[in-house]
């Protein structure tokens, strides 16, 4: 019997792991909405492989923070409503710093940015992503716009090309995320001054790569490339963002009461953990809400393991159990 529930365990996870993720214009939320993002250091990333039932295992990534929540307001409430009458949603960290978009059911239109040093208006708007959006989707589009940035006109054209490349499995310091889609955006514009004796022309070349999730507002995990070009030379910029409320809202699964049994929850001193099932899990991990691990080590395939956690700050933390074929979660609280 054990052994067949083990065997129906592994069928699901598997017959997971290889669906099909599909998503329609709600993928990055709507007015009243939001999602939260924290930052990792992206520094030399390698954004892995494209492809069908792929496995990107980031999980041995550095979360540096700090937590940002980016909020979907009404364009018509905002400080440059007048700049951008075509948007139907802007996106804000702050307050005072917005992106504006035009979300239709087919198409999510960036329409430039409102900031107190400088509004960029695009008279050709930029597609990002077109939808349905699943594996093997792919738009190109054209954008310009002209801008003022301390006291110089400028006039933007580029290109940009999407493709969603790839699903599969993200492994994240905080778990591991099945049926994830992977879009590629890549832009290729300049910016040329206006009206100086001395033309100035700035190159960029950006990659970007959203991982998503179904039933997740925003991306999963995020990395860019920019490469910036210009008289003065040529600088890199990597960035890498991921959300962290994932690990609580999506990846918190109820585990069977056949399977392990936790207690007590809330834990102050010891947390225990009784294997009902005698099913063999390689690695015991807790994360924090940030996403990082705060403790690992190798699961001793005893009826009962205890953890000593009466050195971790009181919080909800989640639990994950991993073997060969999957991951476990389960969300517990210190006090």
């Amino acid at each position: 019997m054990k052994k067949i529930m083990f065997s129906c365990l592994s069928m699901i996870l598997t017959l997971s792991v290889f669906a099909q993720p599909t998503f329609d214009n709600s993928l990055m939320g709507t007015i009243g909405g939001s999602y939260t993002l924290t930052d990792w250091d992206a520094t030399d990333f390698n954004p892995g492989e494209a492809g069908a039932g792929v496995i990107w295992d980031f999980s041995a990534i550095t979360i540096t923070g700090p937590v940002t929540v980016f909020n979907n307001v009404n364009p018509a409430a905002t400080p440059y409503a007048a700049s951008f009458g075509l948007a139907t949603l802007a996106v804000t960290p702050d307050n005072t710093n917005f992106g504006y978009f035009q979300v239709t059911a087919a198409q999510y239109n960036s329409l430039g940015v409102g900031t107190p040093g400088a509004s960029i208006s695009y008279s050709n708007a930029e597609t990002i992503f077109s939808f349905p959006l699943t594996y093997n989707t792919t738009n190109d589009d054209t954008f310009a716009a002209s801008f003022v940035s301390t006291g110089v006109g400028f006039n933007r054209s580029g290109n940009v090309h999407m493709e969603a490349d790839g699903y599969g499995t993200l492994i994240l310091p905080s778990g591991t995320f099945t049926n994830v889609l992977r879009v590629k955006v890549e832009e290729d514009y300049s910016d040329e001054s206006i009206g100086l004796p001395v033309p100035l022309s700035i190159e960029y070349e950006t990659e970007l790569y959203y991982w998503f999730m179904e039933g997740l507002t925003g991306p999963l995990f995020y990395y860019a490339n920019m490469v910036t070009s210009s008289i003065t030379g040529t600088t890199t910029t990597e960035l890498g963002s991921l959300n962290p409320e994932a690990v609580v809202s999506i990846q918190n699964v109820s585990l069977p009461e056949n399977l392990i049994h936790v207690f007590p929850n809330p834990a102050t001193e010891n947390l225990y953990i009784q294997n009902m099932n005698n099913i063999e899990f390689e690695n015991i991990a807790l994360y924090n809400m940030m996403g990082q691990s705060v403790l690992n080590q190798t699961m001793n395939n005893e009826t009962i393991t205890a953890i000593n956690i009466e050195e971790l700050p009181a919080g909800i933390y989640t639990l994950q159990l991993r073997n060969e074929s999957g991951t476990l979660s389960k969300m517990i609280s210190i006090e």
